[in-house]
């Protein structure tokens, strides 16, 4: 388990299939998502009791990207939700892949993905 996955952002549909893969392949998946955005506990608990992975939810973002090999982020008002925009954009502050993130992370430049459905792209900055 030492290849670190950290998701910073809403605890939604990404942080679901990030946990069912945690399952099945061995990783260290860490989300750090606001107090209330957290992923389902019913999904946390099913890739925690796979005993395959180890598994964190935090509300710090900065502590979650330490030792970081990847960051991955996703829009905080997702397809559907863009009326929601304006509170999430509030409640989400704090949790924005930002440089300080990178200086954090185990490696000089982390891979970091970022998935905007707005736009149907994948904007991707990695270093390997």
């Amino acid at each position: 388990m030492n290849f670190q996955v950290v998701y910073v952002g809403d605890g939604n549909n990404i942080v679901h299939s990030w946990l069912l893969l945690a399952a099945v392949v061995p990783l260290h998946f860490v989300c750090a998502c606001p107090k209330g955005f957290e992923p389902d506990e019913m999904t946390v608990e099913k890739a925690r009791s796979a005993g395959i992975s180890k598994i964190e939810i935090t509300n710090d973002p900065k502590e979650a990207v330490k030792g970081a090999d990847v960051v991955y982020s996703d829009v905080w008002a997702s397809m559907g939700q863009k009326e929601e925009a304006a509170f999430r954009r509030q409640q989400f502050q704090g949790f924005q892949v930002l440089f300080i993130f990178y200086r954090q992370s185990r490696t000089s430049f982390p891979s970091y993905f970022e998935v905007d459905q707005a736009y149907s792209q994948i904007r991707t900055l990695s270093c390997l």
